[in-house]
C-alpha cells in the first residue's frame, strides 16, 4: 500500500516537473513572448490589410496609419502643419522608399476613403507582433518589415 502512494507521489512529482520545464523552454520561448502574450512591454502589434502591392497598415500602440500605395510610403496621423483645400483630402508625410527619408508632404485621399478601398476589396485584417522593438523603430523599419514577411515588393 505505502509503495503504491511512493509510486503516486513520484508520478505526480515528474509530471510537475515535466510540465514546468515544457513551459519555460517551449510553451514560453516559442509561443507566448513571439506572439506578445508576456513581456509585452518590447512588442508590438502590427494590425494591417493588403491589397495586390499595397498596404494600409495601423501600428498599435503608437497609433499612426502608413500606407503603401506600391510606390510612395504616406503616413497619417502625424501633424504636417499643412491644411488641404479639397475635401476628401488631408495632409500626409510622403516617405521616399530608396533615399530613406521624408520627402515632405501631400494632400492625399483621406484615411476613410483609403480604407474603404480596402474594405471594398475585402482584404482581411491581419496582424503581424514584432518582438523586441527598439526605441527608433520607424517607417522604414516597418516597410522593411513588410517586405522581408513578402507582404509587398519594394523593388
Amino acid at each position: 500500500m505505502e509503495r503504491k502512494i511512493l509510486v503516486r507521489i513520484w508520478v505526480i512529482t515528474v509530471a510537475i516537473l515535466l510540465a514546468v520545464v515544457i513551459y519555460q523552454f517551449i510553451i514560453k520561448r516559442y509561443v507566448l513572448e513571439p506572439l506578445c502574450f508576456i513581456g509585452t512591454n518590447k512588442c508590438m502589434k502590427i494590425e494591417y490589410q493588403q491589397y495586390e502591392n499595397s498596404v494600409l497598415v495601423h501600428m498599435i500602440p503608437s497609433g499612426y496609419w502608413v500606407w503603401f500605395d506600391g510606390k510612395d510610403i504616406l503616413v497619417y496621423g502625424e501633424p504636417t502643419g499643412k491644411v488641404c483645400k479639397d475635401e476628401g483630402y488631408e495632409s500626409t508625410y510622403v516617405y521616399d522608399v530608396s533615399a530613406r527619408k521624408v520627402i515632405g508632404y501631400m494632400c492625399a485621399k483621406d484615411l476613410t476613403q483609403v480604407k474603404a478601398f480596402y474594405e471594398r476589396q475585402k482584404a482581411s485584417k491581419q496582424y503581424i507582433f514584432k518582438k523586441n522593438v527598439s526605441d527608433d523603430f520607424n517607417v522604414y523599419d516597418l516597410i522593411n518589415l513588410l517586405a522581408n514577411e513578402k507582404i509587398i515588393n519594394i523593388g
